[in-house]
């Protein structure tokens, strides 16, 4: 009789749980220390997976592209190309810019909920950039990545040469030059602020519009940020001082650590996105090893260092480098401001209530400076306006409703505002 009873003890479990120890993604954060077995547990492909890999296992085309800085830097872009059968007439350019200690797997990881898969079934010709430093852009003509002088460029770099060089690329691929819409998030956001305010010229040639996610210029950082953004420029100097100029220099092992930590202790890797993003309502359990399997990427100390003086001086302004060495860079004693005015082309910014970094009148400071004709901001989500609900700084990249808090509103801004037919 025992024996009888055990088997169907047995075979009950059986059926309430099916072992799969390639469990990666559970729909309940409480199920990942048991996903071998949960029954709410599933096998994500995008865990673990780079970019390429993600774009062509949700079935689209892919291509990468090489291009080499006027300061030597080597960046790989992505491309997720108009497919041959696609008969639309679209076919824009759309250049993808991530933000800070991540890379272009943001707009990809979350599957078909991703920006630049919504923007490809668009009929858009989606490219993805990878900053110097990430895991895509190590290279350099004469530096390496272990030499400390590979790490020093500030945010100013990223401006001067970075976004110039690969918009340079996509309009010689795409012939299409002066029809390329930008979408930055974070520092995405500041870099294209920067290239577009001090090289107009080239931004009216290049550009049809910027959308701007969580945009970032000016600062309201939340508590347990302003008293850490106020040391940061004392920081910096004592890093650069002992020549540390680079912050996670040997990503892959964090990030490792960080798949096998998530996977035991789930709620803590959730209390650290709350850290560095505002609530996260909208976070979705089953995206949190997709979402650590790529950050945190590394860092130049020196942008981090930009950043805090940014916050400290409430200027959007470039390195500073102290009075001495900005007299022989810049002829002044004090950093230059850059100029928003002279940005002209088409812009539309998306921001969210409980961003950690920025608040509504950091972004209509920003809209008030723009110099443009067109250009417009809205919180996220488009119309709601219970507190609750309100989007953080990364919820643009994760969140779970951005096919009806957002995409409706940006895809109809883009037809609007920059179109190119």
């Amino acid at each position: 009789m025992l024996p009888k009873l055990f088997l169907v003890l047995c075979s009950s479990i059986a059926l309430s749980t099916t072992f799969n120890p390639s469990n990666n993604a559970c729909t309940k954060l409480r199920d990942y220390p048991i996903k071998a077995v949960s029954k709410n547990c599933f096998v994500n492909p995008n865990v673990k997976s780079r970019t390429p890999k993600i774009i062509v296992q949700n079935r689209y085309p892919f291509e990468a592209y090489n291009v080499t800085t006027t300061d030597g830097y080597k960046l790989q872009l992505f491309r997720i190309p108009p497919r041959e059968n696609d008969n639309r007439t679209n076919k824009q350019p759309v250049f993808l810019e991530h933000g800070i200690f991540v890379d272009s797997a943001n707009w990809v990881y979350i599957g078909e909920r991703s920006l630049a898969f919504v923007l490809a079934d668009q009929g858009y010709d989606v490219w993805l950039a990878n900053q110097r430093g990430t895991r895509y852009s190590r290279e350099h003509t004469k530096l390496k990545d272990s030499d400390h002088k590979y790490w020093l460029y500030s945010l100013d770099d990223l401006a001067q040469y970075d976004v110039p060089a690969a918009l340079d690329l996509i309009a010689n691929v795409t012939g299409k030059a002066g029809s390329i819409v930008y979408m930055g998030h974070s520092r995405g956001s500041t870099v294209i602020f920067m290239y577009a305010s001090s090289n107009p010229v080239h931004a009216r040639r290049m550009l049809k519009g910027i959308v701007a996610f969580s945009p970032i210029a000016y600062f309201d950082f939340v508590w347990y940020l302003k008293g850490l953004s106020k040391l940061g420029p004392l920081i910096g100097k004592v890093f650069l001082f002992f020549n540390i100029t680079v912050v996670n220099r040997h990503m892959e092992i964090l990030i490792s650590l960080l798949q096998v930590l998530c996977g035991y202790v789930p709620h803590l890797c959730r209390f650290g996105l709350t850290l560095s993003s505002g609530r996260t309502v909208h976070f979705l359990p089953e995206d949190l090893l997709a979402f650590y399997s790529h950050f945190p990427s590394s860092i130049a100390t020196m942008q981090l260092t930009q950043y805090s003086q940014m916050s400290v001086s409430n200027k959007f302004q470039k390195y500073d480098y102290g009075k001495e060495k900005n007299l022989k860079k810049y002829g002044q004693a004090e950093p230059p401001l850059y100029n928003l005015s002279n940005i002209i082309v088409p812009l539309v910014m998306y921001y969210g209530k409980h961003d950690i970094l920025i608040k509504e009148p950091q972004v209509q400071r920003i809209n008030d400076e723009i110099g443009g004709a067109v250009k417009l901001y809205k919180s996220v989500p488009i119309g709601v306006e219970e507190d609750k609900l309100q989007y953080g700084h990364n919820d643009f990249i994760w969140a779970g409703d951005l096919d009806k808090s957002l995409y409706p509103h940006l895809l109809e801004s883009l037809k609007n505002h920059m179109s190119s037919n």
